[in-house]
């Protein structure tokens, strides 16, 4: 009786210590259920998210025991921690795969930042420190340099226009070729770091009235140009343009008038008319010597031909004619054509026609001389016609 008691009793409070403990195991999955969908609000993945959520469902007590009913495998405890298991360990590495890429991408433009800063710094100490000193020589350095490069400096391009215009009444210039030859002088000014410089071209004008027109104002009588550097910078450009005895105008070079205004192109034009007749006279007097040389050429070969032994006479021909040959290619060369086209063809063809003769002569005693009568005519021929257009050209 008492034996049975006793296990009565065991039994009693085996059972109360059975439920105390499911309801503690139903507690605690009330809070990790709150635990895991806090966790599921707070991480940043989205696939860690779901993760946690499909934990949080399964600790809830009822849906626990429909997935038990439906799927057996659930009804184990083990099998129900193991899959909670898998899900926590693949959240924790979802999100720290987005952690690694987020602190990459935080580094990234850390250092982005940091390079901006650094060279926002940089920027600072150069605008701080001071500028080197440019010395006079230096500055009239970088002045030669641009105005050998002449570029859009309208100033300049109007000295190079009246260079121009110059050439053709010997009234040659070279200050743009070599500005640094006396061409340029130096004003230091305060401050230090500043320097004029006054570019003067020294064109004759006493020569240029000869192309120059005349104005309201009077004829250009004076052209010059002054540079202001300030350190290394060409800060203003300014030209000073005198009008007869006193009108002096002062213009920027952006907006100085064009000198080709004031070139007379007619003036121009007639002195290369008569520089071209000039040079044609000398062309012309050059086909008139072309024609004697002809004619003494032909005279030499008919004495070598009468005067020597058949021998002699053939062991000379060949240098004589070389030596023609050699003179009419030189001739062809010199000769500007260009003054008178008509006679390019009728004295060409008897420049060609004297050493068809040599060659002729040459074969003379093998042959007769019925070749050598034969061109002999014809370069006659080519003679007068010669003649009669070097006479048209003049």
């Amino acid at each position: 009786m008492n034996l049975y008691l006793f296990n009565n009793l065991n039994l009693m409070h085996m059972i109360q210590i059975n439920n105390l403990l499911k309801k503690i195991l139903l507690i605690l999955s009330w809070i990790g259920v709150v635990f895991f969908l806090l966790s599921a609000i707070t991480f940043k993945t989205i696939l860690a998210k779901i993760a946690f959520l499909v934990i949080a469902l399964l600790l809830v007590p009822q849906i626990s025991k429909l997935l038990g009913k439906y799927i057996p495998l659930f009804k184990n405890n083990f099998i129900k921690a193991a899959v909670v298991f898998v899900l926590l360990i693949t959240a924790a590495l979802l999100e720290n795969d987005k952690y690694e890429v987020r602190k990459q991408k935080q580094e990234v433009v850390t250092t982005e930042k940091t390079e901006k800063i650094e060279e926002q710094v940089e920027k600072t100490k150069k605008k701080e420190e001071p500028k080197p000193k440019f010395t006079v020589a230096e500055q009239k350095e970088i002045l030669v340099k641009y105005i050998k490069q002449i570029s859009e400096d309208k100033s300049l391009q109007n000295i190079k226009k009246l260079s121009k215009a110059g050439e053709y009444f010997q009234n040659t210039n070279h200050a743009l070729q070599n500005p640094d030859d006396g061409y340029i002088k130096s004003i230091s000014t305060v401050p230090s770091d500043t320097t004029l410089f006054v570019f003067n071209p020294k064109i004759d004008f006493k020569k240029a009235k000869a192309y120059l027109k005349s104005t309201k104002k009077g004829r250009i009588t004076n052209y010059y140009i002054l540079y202001t550097l300030i350190q290394d910078n060409l800060a203003y450009k300014q030209t000073i343009v005198t009008f007869g005895k006193e009108n002096v105008d002062t213009v920027s070079n952006d907006i100085v008038f064009d000198i080709a205004d004031y070139i007379d192109e007619k003036q121009i034009s007639l002195i290369i008319k008569k520089n071209e007749k000039e040079k044609c006279s000398e062309t012309i007097s050059q086909m008139e010597r072309e024609l004697e040389f002809i004619n003494e050429s032909l005279l030499i070969l008919d004495n070598h031909y009468k005067n020597h032994s058949q021998r002699d006479f053939e062991n000379s021909i060949g240098s004589l004619n070389r030596s023609m040959r050699e003179m009419v290619e030189e001739s062809e060369q010199k000769i500007n054509w260009s003054c008178c086209p008509n006679a390019e063809k009728s004295l060409g063809a008897a420049l060609r026609g004297l050493l068809l003769v040599g060659n002729a002569y040459s074969r003379a005693y093998r042959r007769g001389l019925q070749d050598v009568r034969l061109y002999k005519k014809q370069l006659k021929q080519h003679v007068r016609q010669a003649k009669r257009d070097i006479r048209n050209c003049k």
